[in-house]
């Protein structure tokens, strides 16, 4: 482990180029967490409020039960001050990011805390922008490689994942460590590689679940390409290993098997209701959500009730229903208008050419063998974001195995037409 280690961050001390993109990269992020007020946080959304509850010795929990009904509370102050109320077991959001958040919310300075925070996503930013440069590097060349780290270290929504709200700066880190993992399990198998590949999409799954289909395409490339099964045997039983501990929690707790978390069905209904794309449920489904929310398995019914309205609704409206699957890919793949702040619009132009150039690249390059990697993971974000439901959040956790791709369409390009006119500039000079 420590020669794959010292391997991957070998570029750092070796390219000058390399280092000063991720120097400058973080010095954007740091500008932007000032700029925005990300020290002063004091909220990280379902993330901070289940490790509030880890780290206030109330177990993984979400919702707090007053003994009338189930609600989420914002304000830790205000739960620590129910003293008649109990936490509800939770699987709501996949444990990992709310599991490493945990330590820090017992740290009671804003500002520490987010220094701590930021100091954490800034490590992440490093090691997802070395991940695509490795990834470039073996699937192109060098050049692909640096424009693939700028690309990582420079698009504009890249940067705001620094704020620690959100899950994305270690989810760029953890899937730039998978799909390399992949790559270098292409090419043969060794016990390391396969350990590590299994070991980072354990963690990936526990960050997105939609990526247990990543897990099994992914070892089914490897297993064709290296005609080995040894590889793929060794990535899935290392993550139905590490899988096992929170899904025996989830089955405990449940009375049921919840692999990943209680948030499939409700997802799945924002993606297929009557009413729109994002939809939370009408008067009559949170009616009878109420008579769940003195039960123990409170999440598990609510997730059934949303699924089983989900499913009704794509069966009884099937022509509706696939309207609604073309306009899901398009808020995907170009812009959801509903969901868009001023910063995103200012973003979306970055986005288009970003998707354009990978999907090009894709095209243009192909996706076979050890390519096929960073392609599958975009093409399983799409299909989750059709199937159940997308945010604008979920076309940036995409665009990071894009990037590889798009780079190398933009060097081509570069050098199809921005060299002759460069040295004509210098000519002119």
């Amino acid at each position: 482990m420590k020669r794959e280690w010292q391997s991957f961050i070998k570029p750092i001390f070796e390219n000058k180029t390399l280092r000063t993109i991720l120097i400058l990269g973080a010095a954007a992020r740091l500008a932007a967490a000032l700029a925005l007020g990300m020290f002063d946080l004091d909220y990280y959304w379902e993330f901070g409020t289940i490790a509030e509850h880890l780290a206030d010795g109330n177990g993984y929990s979400m919702f707090v039960f007053d003994g009338k009904e189930a609600e989420y509370i914002e304000d830790r102050d205000e739960r620590l001050a129910l003293e008649s109320a109990y936490p509800v077991p939770s699987a709501y959001m996949p444990p990992a990011y709310p599991l490493y958040l945990t330590p820090f919310m017992v740290v009671e300075s804003d500002l520490l805390r987010n220094a701590l925070l930021i100091a954490g996503a800034l490590a992440f930013y490093f090691l997802a922008t070395l991940g695509v440069y490795k990834i470039a590097l073996d699937l192109f060349d060098e050049r692909v490689a640096l424009w693939a780290a700028g690309f990582a270290a420079f698009l504009p929504d890249f940067i705001y994942s620094v704020n620690p709200t959100t899950s994305t700066a270690a989810t760029h880190a953890v899937t730039a460590l998978t799909v390399y993992a992949f790559v270098r399990l292409s090419d043969g198998f060794t016990w390391r590689r396969a350990l590590l590949a299994g070991i980072f999409t354990a963690a990936l799954i526990h960050l997105r679940m939609e990526m247990w289909a990543y897990l099994f395409v992914a070892s089914a490339v490897v297993l064709v390409k290296t005609r080995q099964w040894k590889a793929p045997a060794v990535v899935v039983a290392t993550v139905v290993l590490l899988a096992a501990p929170w899904q025996i929690r989830n089955y405990i707790v449940f009375d049921e098997y919840i692999p990943t978390t209680t948030a499939a069905g409700l997802n799945l209904y924002r993606g297929w209701n009557k009413y729109e794309v994002g939809h939370w449920g009408d008067d009559k489904m949170q009616a009878e959500l109420k008579g769940y929310m003195d039960r123990k398995d409170y999440e598990a019914r609510v997730s059934e009730t949303f699924r089983r309205e989900a499913i009704e609704y794509a069966t009884e409206r099937p022509a509706e229903a696939t309207y609604r699957a073309f306009e899901k890919a398009f808020y995907f793949l170009v812009f959801d208008p509903k969901l868009m702040s001023a910063a995103e619009w200012l973003a979306l132009p970055f986005h288009l050419v970003t998707f354009g150039l990978g999907i090009g690249g894709m095209l243009l390059f192909g996706v076979r063998d050890k390519r096929a990697m960073p392609a599958l993971y975009f093409i399983i974000s799409f299909a989750a974001a059709v199937a159940v439901f997308g945010l604008v959040r979920h076309q940036t956790l995409a665009r990071i195995a894009l990037v590889p791709h798009a780079a190398a369409v933009a060097v081509l390009l570069f050098e199809r037409y921005g060299t002759p006119i460069w040295r004509r500039l210098q000519e002119r000079v």
